[in-house]
């Protein structure tokens, strides 16, 4: 058998073993998917465990193949030496039999200034199956050890082997040179002393192996697993009762990731608790408030009746004072109309149907007083939408409105309203625009918040806020785009459901 023959037969068992390990391994991951943390980390420990052994244990076996290899080659070299204090380099068969059974070979030659010379020879009764190279270096000698150790417990009893090389016999500032060793060998000698070593090196790597990995496993499990588990349970804990101020998780002080992640939890489970609360005492007190509303607008609703009649008087302190309370009454009526409309659970859900959005401008431009302010409607008329048209008027009404009204507070000769849409990357942006004094900075931050007034005193603070619910419930939003001393512009975006005719 060739060089190449010999290397590609110890690659092709490698590669078997190979694929034996990673065919296993892929048996033992195979978990499932709802395979728990722990069972997943005793799991990976144990393979990495069992890695560094492998990685400590395979040249332990090479090494040690490499070392009886290298004592028959020493011990033939004995053989050798001994027949050179003999006159003519010859031994009687006898003898050279027992010179090659003390060996523990079949056969030496010798390599001496570029000559090989048959030094003993016994009786063959196959030729060598393999060839090994004892001499080689660098990464091909490693892998000819490994390959040759993974050979040689791979194969069967009764195989004949040749192994070359150098005897090691070297002491430490000697000049002497030994010549290269050639030996026919019987492998099963070899092969049953790598399995024994090869037993009693496995019960020892399993000892340090298994004590490693439950080391470790207990380490990871107990820095990691159960803090883990630690924060999953106060999640499900709290979801429970949000409410209970006992199921809200104390962190351990922890100064890794760990504690970071349970001082958030911590601070978001307080900060919940008390959006919570907060949003249970507003609803009571909205309870509350929407009781008296009702009842506030009906006692209202009868002072505007007498107000109604006060105004046919033609008292002239009546009629100087009864337009005063007439407006003082509207406006009470208009919070408690708003206030009711606001409390309700939520607002009922959009209706979408097409229209023309410029004819519901038009509509929203009649509704409005008649003033002062000029106002312009620069929607196309080609532009339909698909959305709830009473609420999209909703929206549009009340931006006009309170922009008309900023517009007034500063005497409104010579203002302009504009209402516009135009498509903003596939979605339709309505946007209602006005030249007054702007919204001063104070009040941007909470301008969408429920009674946060803004431009308008006697305002009930709601309008923004019910636009803005009305647009998201479209699946768009209400924004102020700006707001300076040179106008506000406010733009209603709404989903690509635009359509041009």
């Amino acid at each position: 058998m060739t060089e190449v023959e010999q290397e590609a037969f110890g690659d092709s068992r490698l590669a078997k073993l190979t694929a034996g390990i990673g065919s296993g391994l892929s048996r033992i991951l195979c978990l499932g998917s709802k395979a728990s943390l722990t069972r997943r980390l005793l799991v990976l420990v144990i393979l990495l465990a069992s890695f560094v052994e492998i990685f400590f244990f395979v040249p332990a076996l090479a090494r040690f193949r490499d070392d009886w290899l290298y004592d028959r080659l020493n011990a033939a070299l004995i053989a050798s030496l001994a027949l050179d204090a003999t006159p003519d380099h010859r031994v009687p068969d006898a003898l050279g039999m027992e010179l090659l059974s003390r060996a523990g070979v079949l056969a030496v030659s010798r390599k001496d200034a570029n000559m090989r010379t048959m030094v003993l020879r016994g009786d063959l009764t196959a030729p060598p199956a393999l060839y090994y190279d004892l001499d080689a270096h660098g990464l091909s000698g490693i892998l000819n050890s490994f390959t040759g150790a993974a050979g040689t417990l791979l194969a069967g009893d009764g195989r004949i082997i040749r192994v070359y090389g150098t005897p090691n016999m070297r002491r430490p500032g000697a000049d002497t040179s030994y010549p290269v060793i050639d030996i026919v060998i019987a492998e099963t000698p070899l092969r049953h002393a790598m399995i024994g070593y090869f037993r009693r090196v496995l019960w020892g790597s399993l000892l340090i192996s298994g004590l490693t990995a439950f080391l470790a496993f207990a380490g990871f499990n107990r820095i990691l697993v159960h803090p883990i588990r630690r924060l999953v349970d106060s999640m499900l804990r709290f979801r429970e009762a949000p409410e209970d101020a006992s199921r809200v998780i104390q962190p351990s002080g922890r100064a890794d990731e760990i504690g970071e992640a349970e001082a958030a939890l911590a601070a978001m489970q307080r900060e919940l608790r008390a959006a919570l609360s907060h949003k249970s005492r507003l609803a009571a007190l909205g309870g509350a408030v929407s009781k008296i509303n009702h009842d506030l607008r009906n006692m209202l609703a009868s002072a505007q009746l007498f107000s109604d009649r006060m105004a046919e008087s033609r008292d002239p302190v009546v009629q100087s004072q009864a337009p005063k309370l007439m407006r003082a009454l509207d406006r009470a009526i208009e919070l408690t109309s708003d206030t009711l409309r606001y409390g309700r659970a939520e607002e009922p859900i959009p209706r979408p149907q097409r229209f023309l959005l410029g004819d519901l401008i038009d509509e929203v431009q009649s509704a409005l007083p008649n003033s002062a302010v000029r106002i312009e409607n620069r929607t196309s008329r080609a532009l339909t939408i698909e959305a709830d048209p009473d609420q999209v008027y909703r929206m549009v009404l009340n931006l006009a409105r309170n922009a008309l009204e900023a517009l007034e507070s500063r005497g409104g000769e010579g203002a302009v309203i504009i209402v516009g849409s135009r498509d903003d990357d596939g979605s339709v942006a309505i946007e209602v625009m006005d030249d007054g004094p702007g919204i001063p900075s104070p009040l941007r931050a909470h301008l969408f918040e429920p009674f946060a007034t803004g431009r308008r005193a006697g305002g009930t603070g709601l309008g923004l806020a019910i636009s803005r619910e009305l647009a998201r419930a479209h699946g768009g939003d209400l924004l102020l785009v700006k707001s300076d001393p040179g106008g506000t512009v406010f733009r209603i975006m709404l989903p690509d459901r635009a359509h041009f005719h």
